[in-house]
């Protein structure tokens, strides 16, 4: 299925939810901010939900200081 972008239509820049492989992808800011007081390198946390509204994962991903390079860690961070 691939994935889609989902704009808001007053601000074509703001991303609001990707959909992929037929899963909703969310970055969430909140567990961002509550994942970088466990590591400051933390640039983004995406939670899977299906269409029934059932989180499916929660990824963290973070910025490795050495290489430079993104590291994902799935299943990552807590789930309210």
């Amino acid at each position: 299925m691939g994935w889609r972008d989902v704009h808001c239509p007053r601000n074509q820049g703001k991303l609001l939810f990707k959909i992929v492989d037929g899963q909703i992808e969310i970055g969430c800011k909140d567990c961002r901010i509550e994942e970088r007081r466990k590591n400051r390198y933390v640039i983004l946390v995406l939670h899977r939900y299906t269409f029934e509204g059932e989180l499916v994962d929660t990824q963290v991903i973070s910025l490795d200081p050495v290489s430079q390079r993104h590291v994902t860690v799935p299943g990552s961070a807590q789930h309210r």
